[in-house]
């Protein structure tokens, strides 16, 4: 009976392992994507393996003014049937701030996330 039930148990959750692997592999990888800030220009990038249906990157510029992170400028760009999207603006940054882009990424298959430069000093 002992034998059985640690049978029972060992197969269960073999099982549970192997659902699990195939709803993970499944899910749709990003590849690269992310967002960056520059003193002539920021961009980000939206990368998929495989062809979606609808993705998107939208970049939102901001700059450090007290405690907040107010809106400078921003960009955007979608498609159709494709693996990545791009989006890059050239901006005039003023002195005196720190910069940071903030971007939320989008694909069919795997929804919307986001993503985070790093700051940049502007003297």
């Amino acid at each position: 009976f002992m034998k059985r039930r640690i049978l029972s148990l060992l197969l269960a959750f073999v099982l549970v392992f192997m659902i699990a692997s195939i709803g993970v592999a499944a899910q749709p990888k990003s590849v690269g994507s992310g967002c960056e800030v520059y003193t002539s220009y920021f961009h980000g990038n939206t990368s998929s393996i495989r062809a979606e249906p609808n993705i998107s990157i939208s970049v939102t510029l901001k700059r450090l003014v007290g405690n907040n992170w107010e809106y400078y400028d921003s960009s955007y760009a979608s498609d159709q049937n494709s693996k990545q999207v791009t989006t890059s603006k050239p901006c005039v940054l003023e002195g005196g701030y720190y910069y940071k882009a903030f971007a939320t990424h989008y694909m069919t298959s795997r929804g919307s996330w986001t993503s985070e430069s790093n700051m940049l000093w502007v003297p």
